[in-house]
């Protein structure tokens, strides 16, 4: 069984030797390639420093519901948080910021190596600036930190705050609807309109109802003045004259009087109507005067009927003017009622509304703080609080380049480029179409090969 294995393995190294005499060329391209390809990334490809610092963690406390683990895990996901590469990347102000804080996020490692200590590390192509950006970023993670911590306690007394202001205006908006729903006022919105248009009715007939009044006074003053100019007796008849020319003198003016008063209805004052038959009344008085100076010691005299006439309308207009100034008061109060209503119905709105605003308002700010988005992936400043942490070693950058390393990467480089050239070699002889070995007989007429035959010298 030995035997056979070694004239196997021999029979194979043979057959290996043999295949790379045949493919000599094609192995040989292959594996020069690869090796100078490999050569000219070692020299050609700029180095890659990294710098690395450590920090001590002590957890002086254990929040409820959060153990060591957490408080480290916490600390890691801040020192990765984009905020915090982007303010790193801000103040080193180089090129895109977002091209540059993606790239400074892919360079740096973060490992919580046990509960008590975190190791960073970052990859740059300078190895003095590799150093410099990490100590960097650790000095912002500590103000930031230092900011998260501080943020948490203010976002505890505001949201204690908060909650106690949205307790008291609940209780106040159910005693205000309480007391809504007592006196029937819950229908805000359906008393409105009515409200409004009860008052444009009153203020509708308010306004008639003054414009009656100021009819009425001037009618009041016009009959008040010619009751004033009007006798109250007359001269019935006389000795010296026919009675009936006093008679028809005086029907005469209470026909030219009533005249006026129906004119006065449709004119003004100062008109040319009314100013004409004013005209035709004075001389008709001015008749009577003059007849009447001449007989008046037989002059025997009564109530004048027009004198009376206008008395009794005087008495008619006081009566109905007294009646619409009392319906102007009654519409006035009832105006001044509505308007009352109305004024304490918007208060109460208003009251409502600011009481409803105002609830509103602490429920946004109190769900803003509760789901307030979190740099820390859910982490806080709660978590972060009970922790205390120092910087163990500052940002050094080793004294090599992690990559390339010559001394690692040419052999290596070498052994690849060796194995590339022999699977190059086999696969150029397995799929070449030339029959040169008696395998590629075989494996091309699906024959066996009995004899071989050498070639004439």
């Amino acid at each position: 069984m030995a035997t056979d294995a070694g004239r196997s393995a021999v029979r194979r190294l043979r057959g290996l030797t043999d295949l790379l005499v045949r493919r000599r060329l094609t192995a040989a391209a292959v594996a020069v390639a690869v090796i100078a390809a490999a050569a000219i990334a070692v020299v050609a490809v700029p180095a890659t420093w990294r710098a690395t610092a450590m920090l001590a963690v002590e957890v002086a406390e254990r929040p409820a519901g959060y153990g060591a683990d957490a408080v480290i895990a916490a600390e890691v996901a801040l020192l990765r948080d984009v905020g915090l590469h982007r303010r790193t990347v801000a103040a080193l102000r180089r090129g895109s910021e977002v091209e540059a804080t993606e790239a400074l996020g892919a360079a740096l490692t973060v490992d919580a190596l046990d509960p008590r200590s975190i190791r960073l590390s970052l990859d740059g192509p300078d190895r003095g600036d590799a150093a410099a950006t990490l100590n960097l970023l650790i000095e912002l993670y500590f103000e930031q930190r230092q900011r998260l911590i501080a943020a948490a306690d203010d976002g505890r007394r505001e949201h204690d705050r908060l909650l106690i202001l949205r307790r008291d205006h609940e209780e106040a908006a159910a005693k205000l609807s309480a007391l809504r729903q007592e006196n029937v006022t819950f229908a805000i919105d359906e008393q409105r309109p009515l409200l409004l248009r009860q008052r444009a009715q009153l203020e509708r007939d308010l306004e008639a109802a003054t414009a009656e009044i100021a009819g009425l006074e001037g009618s009041l003053e016009t009959l008040r003045e010619q009751l004033r100019r009007t006798p109250r007796s007359i001269a019935l008849a006389t000795d010296a004259a026919p009675p009936n020319l006093a008679g028809d003198a005086t029907a005469k003016l209470a026909e030219l009087e009533l005249r006026e008063q129906e004119l006065l209805g449709r004119y003004r004052q100062g008109s040319q109507p009314v100013q004409a038959i004013r005209d035709e009344i004075a001389r008709i008085r001015t008749s009577l005067r003059t007849a009447e100076a001449g007989v008046a010691s037989r002059l025997r005299s009564g109530p004048n009927p027009v004198h009376q006439e206008l008395h009794k309308q005087v008495l008619s207009a006081e009566a109905a003017l007294n009646a619409a100034r009392r319906r102007q008061a009654a519409l006035e109060y009832q105006l001044s009622g509505a308007n009352r209503r109305i004024a304490d119905l918007a208060a109460r709105e208003a009251a409502v509304k600011d009481i409803e605003a105002q609830i509103q308002s602490l429920r946004q700010e109190t769900a803003a703080l509760s789901h307030q988005p979190n740099a820390l992936s859910g982490a806080s400043g709660d978590v972060l609080r009970h922790a205390t942490v120092r910087l163990l070693r500052p940002a050094v950058a080793l004294p090599a380049p992690v990559w390339p390393k010559p001394a690692r990467d040419l052999p290596l480089a070498v052994l690849v480029g060796i194995v590339m050239g022999v699977a190059a070699a086999a696969l150029a002889d397995r799929f070449s179409g030339r029959l040169e070995t008696v395998e590629a007989v075989e494996r091309r007429l699906g024959l066996p090969v009995l004899a071989t035959l050498a070639p004439r010298p």
